[in-house]
Order: C-alpha cells, then sequence, then structure tokens
C-alpha cells in the first residue's frame, strides 16, 4: 500500500465526555500521518455543554454523524459507509494512541494478504509490551499457533482476531463481506470476532502489530458500560448464543458456552448477596430467547 493513501478513522461513541474530546484530540493534534480522515459516529442523546461545544468547533475538520440507534456494529457499518479511505482504523472512544499510529496501523497493508490489523493494547500508561522471554516458550508457542491471542507483546505475529477498540480492516473487505453483523446487540459482546473469522474464513490475514499501540482507559461509565445490569446480562447472553450460533458450534458447545458465561455473570455472589440472582437469571433467559429470534432472519446464517 502506498504510505500515501488516504485512511479513515472511525470513532463510535456512546456517552462519552472528557475522554471522547481527548480522543479526538490527538488524531487532530498529535497524529502526524497524512492524509487521513477522522469520523465520529454519536449514538450519545445528549452531552455536556463543553463536550457539545467541543464537537461544534471541529466542524471543518471532522466528520461527525449523530444517529439515533444504540449498536455499535451499526455504527461501524456506518462510518465505513462514510469513509474514503482505502484503510479504515476503528477505535474506542476513551484510548490514548501513542504517536506513529497510524503510520503503524497501515505498514503491514504493504503485504496484499494482508487484509486487517490487530493493535496492541494496554491498561495504562505504566504498562509496556512482553517479550518473548518474558512470557516464555509454551505461551509464544500458542501465540503462534492461534491457540491464544494477546495484543500485549511486542513482536508482530498472525492472529485470528483484533480487539474492536484498536483494529482496521482494507475498505474493500469490509465491503465484500458485507460489514459488521448488526445482530450483535446491546453490548455486542464478540461482533469484532465474528467479523474476523468472517475474514480469516474467506483467506485473509490479520497481522498483530505492537507499533500501533493505544492505552484503553477503560472509565467506569460510558459507552458499552451505560447499559444498566439488567440489560448488560441480557445482552451477554444474547450475544453468546447468537455467536456460538453463527460460527457453527455443536449444541453441546454451545451450552457450554452459554453456562460458562451464567456461571460468571449470574451465579456469583454479589447478586445472590443482593437478592438479584432471580431476575439476572429471567434476564439471561430473555437474551437467549432474543437472540433465536435474529437466528430467524433471512440475513442470519452460520458461517
Amino acid at each position: 500500500m502506498n504510505a500515501n493513501n488516504l485512511v479513515s478513522v472511525v470513532i463510535p461513541t456512546l456517552n462519552r465526555e472528557e475522554d471522547l474530546c481527548e480522543t479526538i484530540s490527538y488524531f487532530l493534534n498529535e497524529e502526524n500521518y497524512r492524509p487521513f480522515e477522522l469520523i465520529v459516529i454519536d449514538q450519545s442523546d445528549s452531552h455536556a455543554s463543553g463536550t457539545e461545544k467541543f464537537l461544534s468547533s471541529l466542524n471543518d475538520r471532522i466528520i461527525y454523524k449523530k444517529v439515533e440507534y444504540k449498536n455499535l456494529p451499526k455504527a461501524r457499518n456506518e462510518g465505513a459507509g462514510l469513509a474514503k479511505g482505502d484503510i479504515i482504523i476503528y477505535v474506542d472512544d476513551d484510548v490514548s494512541p501513542k504517536k506513529g499510529f497510524l503510520t503503524a496501523h497501515v505498514s503491514p497493508y504493504s503485504d496484499p494478504a494482508v487484509w486487517g490489523v490487530a493493535g496492541a493494547v494496554l491498561r495504562s500508561s505504566r504498562e509496556r509490551l512482553l517479550g518473548k522471554e518474558e512470557i516464555g516458550t509454551g505461551t509464544y508457542n500458542k501465540l503462534i499457533s492461534h491457540a491464544e491471542t494477546s495484543f500485549e507483546v511486542n513482536f508482530g505475529y498472525p492472529v485470528s482476531w483484533a480487539a474492536g477498540n484498536n483494529m482496521s480492516f482494507r475498505k474493500s473487505v469490509i465491503t465484500r463481506l458485507g460489514g459488521f453483523d448488526e445482530n450483535f446487540r446491546g453490548m455486542a459482546i464478540c461482533e469484532e470476532a465474528e467479523f474476523c473469522h468472517r475474514v480469516t474464513l474467506n483467506g485473509g490475514i490479520i497481522y498483530y502489530t505492537p507499533c500501533a499501540i493505544l492505552v484503553h482507559k477503560m472509565n467506569p461509565t460510558g459507552g458499552v458500560r451505560s447499559f444498566e445490569n439488567r440489560e448488560y446480562v441480557k445482552s451477554m447472553a444474547g450475544c453468546t448464543n447468537y455467536f456460538s450460533w453463527k460460527l457453527g458450534f455443536s449444541r453441546y458447545a454451545r451450552y457450554k458456552s452459554l453456562w460458562q458465561t451464567f456461571r460468571a455473570h449470574v451465579v456469583n455472589r454479589e447478586n445472590i448477596l443482593r437478592g438479584r440472582f432471580l431476575l439476572f437469571a429471567f434476564c439471561f433467559l430473555l437474551g437467549i430467547l432474543e437472540s433465536h429470534k435474529y437466528m430467524k432472519r433471512p440475513n442470519s446464517k452460520k458461517l
């Protein structure tokens, strides 16, 4: 890929304030790759006055679209539809990229076999990427064989999926594969993993590069954490069931995955002590039943 190709950065956002402003500011004020365009798909109902003022001041510097829905895969698709770049880079609305971020994403695309790129994700600026000698031979071999995936190592390698907060794809690939599956609702857990599975299933390589680094702030409010506990549990169940079905898991494997999710998010000490176990169990069941509706849609099929 030519180093001067236009790149599109897409930021789906939901109920973020200061973090969103800081993420946008990095790309507008610190990123040195040219040319690129910044696209913000805003699913928020409203913003604080400071955020509104900041966004209004950027009318001629970003592509900003306010939408009525709250659906992460749909926001990704909307951003891809507006994008003019050959490469579309997705980041979350609460991240701090390191300088050289866009160049690091673009570089692997010089290999035509690379359809997607995954970047490194740290939890704080104090963390650093780990080397082969630090993770050990066993873990290294698991990474290389696709038995495990890590976005916290300092060497590049092909991966089976990319984290949704730091990933990119050729626009032609997104178009050819039909975009992200909008049947992943609410938390949209596994939506990026499902799309990545389609990429590799069709012969594309997703390459992890340690040079495209960002810190994911994991703000406890906003984003997918905007969904309150009952909706969280419902969404977790629905997405888990739909993902397992979409990838063609056996019935046993699908039920096992659901049971593990149920144990982690419903049958735990906190829910029992707070007396919300039965409520959350009911929400979990509702999520499974709702996901079955998506499975029956004409555009839904197993991979």
